[in-house]
């Protein structure tokens, strides 16, 4: 029985290497990780991203070998954590919002522009998963209940 013949692509309708439900897909570096509070969960991803970004720093300022690592890859890291907006991603990276809840991981921008399918496999953003959507990105929920402010 040649079971390839049912699909006009096989490759197309099934995950030859099984990476489509791994944490990260087993092929995106994530550099950072950082749970996002229950009661944040709606919030505005500045909000969000500002607490990620706090614990960021701090272990960038107790990790040496990690700091040492991730300057060496993103120069620009050390001017962000200086004069850089704390509300948004740093210089050279992507918090993703993860289709597990309440998960945020610190990628690269380029990869994550690049490689939409990698980071999404089921088609929705880790936003739209988590529930909020658009409406929460911008801060129009409730941080805890998610209902419209």
């Amino acid at each position: 029985m040649n079971l390839y013949a049912y699909a006009p692509n096989p490759l197309t309708w099934i995950d030859p290497l099984g990476l489509a439900n791994r944490p990260n897909n087993g092929i995106y570096k994530i550099f950072f990780e950082h749970t996002v509070n229950a009661s944040n969960r709606y919030s505005s991803d500045a909000v969000q991203f500002k607490r990620a970004n706090d614990a960021l720093i701090k272990r960038l300022n107790t990790d040496a070998a990690f700091r040492r690592d991730m300057f060496n890859r993103y120069p620009e890291l050390s001017n962000w954590m200086k004069n850089g907006s704390k509300s948004s991603s740093p210089a050279g990276f992507t918090w993703h919002h993860h289709e597990d809840l309440n998960r945020l991981v610190l990628v690269d921008r380029l990869d994550h522009k690049s490689n939409h399918a990698l980071y999404h496999p089921t088609g929705n953003g880790g936003r739209d998963i988590w529930g909020g959507g658009d409406p929460g990105r911008k801060g129009k929920l409730d941080g805890a209940t998610g209902k419209a402010c």
